[in-house]
Parts: C-alpha cells; sequence; structure tokens
C-alpha cells in the first residue's frame, strides 16, 4: 500500500500496545477473518480427505506390498501442495484485507488483487523461507535438539512478517526474503520475545481446542490406542475418525478459529518494524540535509 504511514497501526509498540492492537483489529473484523479463513479451511479439508484416506490404505497394504510406497508418496505430495496452495491463498488475502481494507471497496475486489499481485510471489517466498528453515533446523540437530529448537525459533521469528512483506512491498520472493532477516534484525530482540509469546498462546489454544475437537470421536481414538498391535485396524479407524464429516467440520472451525492470528500480528509486527526503520531513515537524511 502506498500510504502505509496512514495506517492506524503504524507505530512503535510495546507488548502490551501490540497485543492491544491485535486485540482491537480481531474484535472489529473477527467476523469476516474467521468466515474466510473457515471456507478456505473447510474446502482443504474436503479436498484433502479423499487423498488422506488413500494414504492410510496405502499405509495398510505397505507391509504386504512396498511397492505401494510410490502412490503413497505422491499422495503425499498432493496433499502437501493443497495445503500450501490454501495455506497462502489465505495468508495473501487475509494480509491484504487487513492493510488494504476500505469500506467501500468490495471483498472480491481485495480477493482477485490478492491472487494476481500476491499469491505466486508469497507461495514462492513462503516455499524458499520453508526449505531454508528446514535446512537450518537439520544443521541444528548438530548442535543436538537444542540446536534445532534455536534454528525453529530464529526463523519462525525472521519469516513471521513475510506475507505483510510481500503485500506491502510488493517485493519480488527473493527480495522479501532478504528483507525479512535485514527488517527483523533491526529490532530482533524485541521481535523474538513477541513472536516466542504468540506461539506459546497459539500452541496453548490450539492444545484445548484440539481437545474439545477430539470429544465426538474419543471413543474410537480409545479404541484405536487399545489395540496398538494390530497395525490394520488401528490405520482403518483412524482413517474413519479423520474423514468423520462431523470431524471435518470441527476441524475446519478449529483451524479457522486460531489461523487469524497470523496475518493480524504478522502486520502488526512489520508495521512496528517498518516505522523504526523508517524513522532511522528520517533521521539519517535530516543530518545529512543539515550537513550540507
Amino acid at each position: 500500500m502506498s500510504d502505509y504511514r496512514n495506517h492506524p497501526y503504524y507505530m512503535k509498540m510495546t507488548v502490551d500496545s501490540l497485543f492491544q492492537n491485535g486485540w482491537q483489529i480481531l474484535k472489529k473484523n473477527y467476523g469476516w477473518l474467521f468466515f474466510y479463513s473457515f471456507i478456505v479451511m473447510a474446502l482443504l479439508q474436503l479436498l484433502t480427505a479423499p487423498l488422506l484416506r488413500a494414504y492410510f490404505e496405502d499405509l495398510t497394504n505397505l507391509i504386504e506390498n512396498p511397492e505401494s510406497i510410490g502412490p503413497m508418496m505422491g499422495r503425499i505430495t498432493s496433499l502437501i501442495l493443497a495445503t500450501l496452495l490454501g495455506y497462502t491463498l489465505l495468508s495473501a488475502f487475509l494480509t491484504n484485507f487487513i492493510l488494504n481494507y476500505d469500506p467501500g471497496r468490495p471483498h472480491l475486489s481485495l480477493l482477485g488483487e490478492s491472487i494476481t499481485r500476491f499469491f505466486i510471489p508469497l507461495m514462492v517466498a513462503g516455499t524458499l523461507a520453508g526449505i531454508i528453515a528446514a535446512i537450518g533446523t537439520v544443521l541444528g540437530v548438530f548442535i543436538l535438539i537444542i540446536g534445532a529448537v534455536v534454528a525453529i525459533i530464529y526463523f519462525s521469528t525472521v519469516f513471521f512478517p513475510l506475507s505483510a512483506i510481500v503485500v506491502n512491498e510488493r517485493a519480488n520472493p527473493f527480495d522479501s526474503l532478504g528483507r525479512c532477516f535485514r527488517l527483523v534484525h533491526s529490532d530482533f530482540w524485541n521481535t523474538i520475545g513477541w513472536v516466542v509469546l504468540i506461539m506459546v498462546i497459539y500452541l496453548v489454544l490450539s492444545l484445548i481446542l484440539g481437545a474439545l475437537t477430539m470429544i465426538p470421536s474419543a471413543g474410537s481414538f480409545f479404541d484405536i490406542m487399545s489395540n496398538p498391535e494390530d497395525v490394520i485396524k488401528s490405520a482403518e479407524g483412524l482413517m474413519s475418525a479423520v474423514n468423520n464429516p462431523l470431524m471435518l467440520l470441527l476441524n475446519s472451525i478449529t483451524s479457522a478459529i486460531l489461523f487469524p492470528v497470523f496475518p493480524v500480528f504478522g502486520m502488526l509486527i512489520y508495521l512496528h518494524l517498518k516505522h523504526g526503520e523508517d524513522e532511522k531513515a528520517d533521521h539519517t537524511n535530516l543530518m545529512e540535509h543539515l550537513s550540507k
């Protein structure tokens, strides 16, 4: 957005103001954020359920037919690709919605812009970021588990504002990745503290909602756990539970409830960092002007 400096949340923030601003955005826009998140999550559940069911079938046949690993890997790839496409589209749209929303502008216009301008750059940048994070995590394993944990926290922090950078600065994927490193390192310790806190809260809420979601299928789950030695029966039971229409609906709702956290706080952290960067640049330009 060309006028990002006029955005109401373009400011220097503390941890208190960050969460207060996040709450204000969620309170004001949560209905739409949840609605669009639910639509995408439900579509993903419907599209991936057959692939997941076929994957479990391949898994049960793998012991007797090792050659089925080929189709199984293909289905895993399809699952990953479908998830990547869905989450990328949703991230681009919700970030664009939060940054550039105008009450007089139709949501379809924002969606069209998100697809044509931001979807592919964000997908490429997100894929590259995932590869970089995965390599860093694997290398971190050589410094024992703590190295992998540090790598995960570091790259999660660095790439947290990626979507906001792609949408606001409209940079190509490689420049967007570079901007993530430069921008986050301009206020690294505050940013890493905020991201860790956000992730902890997210994980706690995910566990609570996940436990509530499992209540309708608790009986099936305990049946599976009571017969872990029967691989085929366990896989079939798990497959049945995962593909239950009620479970698909509850999983979609659970995912949609929490997903808006990422674009909202990613945008807020980005605007905080951009404000600090602009302040430094303005101060430098002023000093240069005065010295002439």
